[in-house]
């Protein structure tokens, strides 16, 4: 998981979040006017219509905001969430003064990650109309409300928690049951959540050097109770849990593409490729290059 910053056609400032939920890889992109108010721009000819590459997400905090595609208006209210789906042509309109809503706009792509739910198939067939509105649901104002704040403060790890919450969330209201309950399941036990979390931190950000005092803090818990529950549901100490992430991580690599030794080795965290030479022998007892001729040749 990473943040960037780069510059849309505007030239705006605009930060880059992007983690994996599951098989799907989500970019949140976002300035600061994710949350904001806004006075009446209502015109008479309402001005052009245009479209995104993006998602566009709205939520309506105070007062109504009115969106006008090209063969429909609609008007949504207080509590109203609202996604306009990539290459809609639409504008987005207030009706009243003093408009107040959250806005974060995000890509979903899918990758190739074994996984007994989809939540990006599930997403995807959600999404499938010019937009996507659940009403007068205030359990939404508040998880976007913590989204909004974990992109103000920079912290990926949080806003990929809380957007996991908001899919589910969202699939459930959507009717998309099968697999939901599992997925759920996830984010709902007290035990679960913990490891949820942790597998979040780490397994999505297993290049960087990340400390347990830092994995620790985002779980509200004592770097003891963290090494506690990895040593409990892994067998294992922290840095062989990230090891072995990073081990598995560069196996696949090895095998689907032709990245060169310096190049997974770099990309899985290493800095030194002593020391992935090293890890990676412990964990499949022989070198980076035996390992892809095996693979290759099993594939054939």
């Amino acid at each position: 998981m990473y943040m960037t910053e780069f510059y849309d056609n505007r030239m705006a400032s605009v930060k880059e979040f992007i983690f994996n939920i599951e098989d799907a890889k989500i970019t949140v992109l976002s300035d600061k006017g994710v949350e904001y108010a806004e006075e009446n721009v209502l015109d008479a000819k309402y001005g052009q219509l245009h479209f995104h590459v993006y998602y566009e997400l709205f939520y309506v905090n105070e007062g109504k905001i009115t969106i006008v595609f090209e063969n429909e208006k609609r008007e949504f209210e207080k509590d109203d969430l609202i996604i306009v789906t990539p290459e809609t042509n639409h504008i987005t309109l207030t009706t009243e003064p003093g408009t107040y809503r959250y806005n974060i706009n995000f890509l979903m792509e899918k990758i190739s990650v074994k996984s007994d739910f989809s939540i990006y198939d599930a997403l995807k067939d959600s999404f499938l109309d010019s937009y996507v509105c659940v009403k007068g649901n205030k359990e939404f104002g508040d998880l976007l409300k913590r989204m909004v704040i974990d992109i103000m403060q920079g912290d990926g790890v949080l806003l990929s928690l809380h957007f996991h919450e908001l899919a589910i969330k969202l699939l459930e209201k959507r009717g998309h049951h099968q697999g939901v309950a599992l997925a759920k399941h996830t984010i709902s036990d007290s035990n679960m959540i913990r490891m949820y979390k942790l597998q979040q931190i780490i397994f999505t950000s297993y290049w960087q050097d990340i400390s347990l005092d830092y994995i620790a803090e985002k779980m509200f818990l004592s770097v003891r109770q963290v090494s506690r529950i990895i040593k409990q549901y892994y067998g294992c100490t922290y840095r062989e849990l990230v090891a072995k992430n990073r081990m598995k991580v560069a196996s696949e690599l090895l095998e689907k593409t032709d990245l060169s030794i310096l190049d997974i080795a770099a990309q899985t965290g290493y800095t030194s490729i002593k020391g992935f030479y090293t890890y990676f022998k412990k964990e499949f007892n022989c070198l980076p290059t035996e390992y892809r001729k095996r693979a290759k040749k099993n594939k054939n």
